[in-house]
């Protein structure tokens, strides 16, 4: 049996069965029905042998019938799919689908395209058998490329359920829709399989009319919200989840979090499990992120918690490390006694709203199939009603009168099915639309040195007069099969000094390039090279300059600190020795007020437990190194950053003009809101940035140097935290450090 496509429109049309959800069936639908086992086989209508068909010669005998007034109707196709669509509307969806694209690479790769329910089950790892980046291959890899497709069906149809109709039609049904993976059929013909474990809790085994009783009462369900089915995917940050009652959306939401570095294929967390963790902020960040998934997963299965009771199963995809998310072990976190939780049998791409509606469409719809003999019969009928209509329109309008003629004496082989076998039908008509100047089928030895990119060869066969027009067995000319610019480069050559000598048109030769054209190529080549190379040496005496200055004012900074520290010392002797007697210890703390254009924030500096990045701190504070900076970083729930006088986040050096270490200490610790931390790029990379949190953040202990915290000014902090923000996390309206005032006292004023 096969799934039935849509086929093209014309007078003689195969009989049009809609595939239709199971919500929208009539209540006496299943009545009578029967179970079918698992088919062996599938041949899907015009799958393999689409190839060899092409739609061209169709269109162009309705064009013709219509300029002698026959009345078709308007048509919304896609060649390249071998589709066609209801409405304008559905076709330019069409366009833009992944399916179509992957089938226009197919198509210019010279393979056979594949249909929807093919694509469908294509798994990630099952594009690289396609080699699409290649436009080489052989008949071999062809026929890998069915028998890949064939398993993939093959798999495809143990996931289904086939019914007959008490009308003779047969149906199919996914068995995840009424059925756990842990359930199989025992039907009535089986001796042996799960039959010999039918009541010893081995396989838990259904009749053939349980199963037709739970499909009947899956279409008879009231709409009362008590029978409601909920996917759930969660893939690489993504998570996505609905609610459907019957073909209703009741709720839905989806959440997208950053957790995987660009490039790198895999969560943070599967990261630092390999034993080699990375202490970059970006890694924080997606740490962060991942744990902000979780909690925002649960909250959201929390609220839900109605629709999980009433809910008559879950369908989840959430492979590997992504479980976690949805999964406490091996327990659901919205475990119901009630509800069943299935995988999804079908290929998910990133999880959205707009793929779970695909899904739960794709699990609840009820596909009607054919068998291999009627496939057989109405393609054969299909075929010879188009060539016949062809035939019929007269010698004027069809150019390929001789050709066709030569292949058969005369237009009534054609319209018998019985006649000929069908795929010499279908190469048949694949031949009434080529043109009667395309050589196809013949391959020369200017085809295999333009493959194998050898330019001096192609060079000589052309001026041994070889044909550059003649096409090889899959429609290719020599040009086409040029993979290197240089062989490209000598088909124009060619063309511009033998312009008249053949069709470089029908050849596929784009132009001709002459010498004054290379020259000319040449010259802008070497402009462009050198204004890059002025430019790059530009920037090189910027960089030097630069960090000099950058030295410089760390130079500075250092000689200000030291001035500022020796008057602080003075001051903090000749306070102690007015309030205080001789025995009290001395102030080791002090502080200092962010004056920002959003108010000011006062910080105390923990200068004992943290010696060198306080010193650091206070110093670049009393040069005014940080006057007029922005906070370039602002992530909601998370913190706020700053301290870079470029604003890109990547400068700033410390008074030392070079990296200093960390000083993390087991007291300090990420665990309020107002945290004021050092900033690094790694272990001992600390310079001039810094950061303040907005909640306390524990994944942060142990990698960043915490050397004080807010004391006032929290409202400021909020007003910084509601702030709008664009790409890159950087604040829409600028939150500017105008100043900053050092003071002895953390209680001064």
């Amino acid at each position: 049996m096969a799934t039935v496509p849509e086929p093209p429109s014309t007078t003689t049309a195969l009989p049009e069965k809609r595939h239709r959800s199971i919500f929208e069936l009539d209540t006496n639908f299943f009545n009578s029905c029967i179970l079918l086992p698992t088919p062996h086989s599938l041949t899907p209508l015009f799958t393999e042998t689409s190839n060899n068909f092409n739609l061209q010669a169709i269109d162009e005998a309705e064009e013709e019938n219509r300029s002698q007034n026959t009345i078709i109707s308007t048509r919304w196709t896609c060649n390249t799919c071998k589709t066609e669509f209801e409405s304008l509307k559905d076709q330019r969806s069409h366009f833009k689908s992944d399916i179509h694209r992957f089938n226009v690479k197919l198509s210019l790769a010279g393979k056979n395209t594949v249909k929807e329910d093919d694509f469908e089950e294509l798994t990630p790892d099952s594009f690289k058998d396609y080699d699409i980046s290649s436009i080489s291959g052989s008949e071999d890899e062809t026929e890998k490329d069915i028998h890949h497709r064939r398993g993939f069906v093959s798999e495809n149809l143990k996931q289904k359920l086939f019914i007959q109709l008490q009308t003779g039609e047969r149906v199919s049904v996914w068995r995840s829709l009424i059925m756990n993976e842990s359930e199989d059929i025992l039907f009535e013909s089986d001796n042996i399989g799960c039959s010999d474990n039918v009541g010893n809790g081995m396989v838990p085994c259904l009749k053939e009319k349980d199963v037709i009783e739970r499909l009947k009462n899956v279409v008879y369900e009231p709409r009362e919200k008590t029978h409601f089915r909920i996917v759930l995917l969660a893939s690489g940050g993504h998570f996505a989840g609905c609610v459907f009652d019957g073909n209703l959306v009741v709720a839905h939401k989806t959440f997208h979090r950053y957790v995987v570095r660009g490039k790198a294929g895999k969560k943070q967390s599967s990261k630092d499990a390999s034993g080699r963790a990375a202490h970059s902020a970006g890694a924080s960040l997606r740490r962060y992120n991942e744990l902000a998934l979780k909690k925002e997963i649960q909250e959201l299965f929390a609220t839900w918690k109605p629709y999980f009771d009433a809910s008559s199963c879950v369908f989840i995809y959430a492979p590997s490390s992504n479980r976690q998310l949805l999964f406490n072990g091996e327990k659901p976190y919205f475990s119901n006694q009630h509800c069943s939780v299935r995988n999804v049998p079908l290929t998910v791409r990133r999880p959205t709203f707009k793929e779970a509606r695909r899904l739960y469409d794709q699990l609840t719809q009820v596909a009607h199939e054919v068998d291999e003999k009627e496939i057989a019969s109405n393609t054969a009928n299909f075929i010879s009603d188009s060539l016949s209509s062809k035939c019929t329109v007269g010698n004027n309008s069809l150019r390929l009168g001789e050709e066709v003629l030569v292949k058969s004496s005369d237009c009534a082989d054609y319209t018998d099915p019985e006649a000929r076998p069908l795929n010499q039908s279908l190469d048949e008509a694949s031949a009434l639309s080529l043109s009667e100047n395309d050589d196809i089928g013949t391959s020369t030895p200017l085809h295999e040195a333009a493959l194998s990119s050898n330019a001096e060869k192609v060079s000589e066969l052309l001026e041994q007069g070889l044909d550059p027009c003649v096409r090889d067995e899959r429609g290719r000319t020599p040009y086409m099969l040029a993979n290197e610019k240089e062989v490209r480069n000598v088909f124009r050559r060619f063309m511009a000094s033998n312009l008249d000598k053949w069709d470089w048109h029908a050849a596929k030769v784009p132009s001709a390039l002459t010498k004054e054209m290379e020259e000319s190529q040449a010259t802008k080549q070497a402009e462009k090279d050198a204004k890059r190379k002025a430019r790059a040496k530009e920037l090189k005496k910027l960089r030097k300059a630069k960090e000099k200055k950058a030295q410089a004012e760390a130079e500075a900074a250092s000689l200000n600190a030291s001035k500022v520290a020796q008057a602080q010392g003075a001051s903090s002797s000749s306070v102690k020795r007015q309030t205080q007697p001789t025995s009290v210890s001395r102030i080791s703390k002090e502080s200092v007020t962010l004056h920002t254009n959003l108010g000011d924030i006062k910080c105390e500096i923990f200068c004992d437990e943290v010696p060198k990045s306080a010193e650091n701190f206070l110093a670049l504070c009393g040069s005014g190194y940080y006057d007029g900076t922005i906070f370039h970083r602002n992530i909601k729930g998370f913190m706020i950053q700053g301290g870079d006088p470029t604003g890109t986040g990547k400068g700033g050096t410390s008074i030392w003009g070079k990296k200093f270490n960390d000083e993390i200490r087991e007291s300090l610790k990420h665990n309020a809101r107002g945290m004021l931390s050092m900033a690094n790029s790694g272990p001992n990379t600390n310079g001039s940035q810094f950061f303040i949190t907005f909640a306390k953040q524990p994944h942060l202990n142990g990698l960043y140097t915490v050397f004080g915290k807010v004391i006032h000014g929290f409202e400021v902090l909020d007003l910084m935290e509601k702030t709008p923000i664009g790409p890159g996390d950087r604040p829409l309206a600028e939150i500017r450090l105008n100043r900053v005032t050092i003071h002895a006292n953390p209680l001064a004023g």
